[in-house]
């Protein structure tokens, strides 16, 4: 089995620092977000045609590097589809209905994650944010 754990929020809190330094204590791989790449090649402009290109370059990332692991391991994202509604929700008031549901498929339970990350040595906290999704906050090993 592969744990997925994805470090989410707003723009600009230090996700991709966290990711990296949270795949860097546990010896993972970290899938980077690929909106910012996305973005940055179009000079920072989006709009609401850029929302599935974007879904589909973060699903292709997840999906090679989660091959690369085979069946098992543990896979740090820099951010996932569940942030990709909400931007496009809030930006453009929709997000297409596929966006929105390959989140639901990689649902993990919070035990499941609070275990993984205690078994090697790093602090977690998790934090209810809303029905069915949860903030992680790791930090390092501890002594």
């Amino acid at each position: 089995m592969i744990h997925r754990i994805v470090v989410t929020g707003s723009e600009s809190t230090g996700k991709t620092t966290l990711a990296r330094t949270l795949a860097l204590e546990l010896r993972a791989p970290w899938v980077p977000e690929f909106a910012r790449d996305y973005a940055a090649a179009r000079g920072g402009v989006l709009s609401a045609a850029d929302v599935e290109p974007i879904a589909r370059g973060q699903v292709a990332r997840e999906d090679a590097a989660m091959a690369a692991l085979g069946d098992r391991g543990v896979l740090v994202l820099d951010t996932d589809l569940v942030s990709t509604t909400v931007y496009a929700e809030h930006y453009y008031g929709r997000c297409p209905a596929w966006i929105a549901l390959v989140p639901r498929a990689y649902c993990r339970s919070e035990s499941k994650i609070r275990d993984m990350c205690q078994r090697r040595g790093v602090g977690v906290k998790i934090t209810p944010v809303a029905k069915g999704r949860a903030a992680t906050t790791a930090w390092g090993r501890r002594a």
